[in-house]
């Protein structure tokens, strides 16, 4: 009786770890399928500029591509050309790490809102910084210069 219990047992591990196997195969496959779409050079260009960073999600925007990964435990969006230029990089960053500036111009504009997300973009050599607000029963996202300007022309801004 305990060998057939033993025996049972044995098929059940082997079984369990087969399944196991399967799954873990199917994530690595899964995350390959990320790049089977990507063009050398943006893999190439990302790499080059970011060696250390692992746990890339990928993204096909129209004619760019778009790596979304965390390093030192900060969101980043690197929006890449199909030949591996970087058009764009956007990191999540807290509120506290917003220009003094930007503050003052915010809650002197909309004295009531509250900050949803702050994100830092850097786009041909310049800075900026895109944020969401909710005031009052609405949510909207705003751009500003480092000093507080607040920008117009988003859509010329972000492409």
């Amino acid at each position: 009786m305990k060998e057939l219990l033993a025996l049972r047992l044995g098929h059940l591990g082997i079984s369990i770890l087969l399944v196991c196997f399967i799954l873990f195969s199917g994530k690595l496959q899964a995350q390959n399928d990320l790049f089977n779409g990507l063009p050398e050079k943006v893999l190439t260009s990302f790499r080059e500029h970011h060696p250390e960073v692992t746990g890339v999600s990928w993204i096909k925007e129209e004619k760019m591509f778009v790596a979304e990964y965390e390093l030192q435990k900060t969101n980043h969006q690197l929006w890449m050309s199909d030949q591996g230029k970087i058009l764009k990089h956007v990191v999540g960053i807290k509120d506290e790490q917003l220009p003094s500036a930007i503050k003052v111009q915010l809650y002197k504009t909309f004295p009531s809102c509250k900050i949803l997300s702050v994100h830092q973009v850097n786009m041909q050599n310049k800075n900026f910084y895109q944020i969401r607000i909710k005031n009052a029963h609405e949510k909207s996202d705003y751009f500003f210069n480092g000093d507080g300007t607040k920008l117009k022309e988003v859509n010329s801004i972000l492409f």
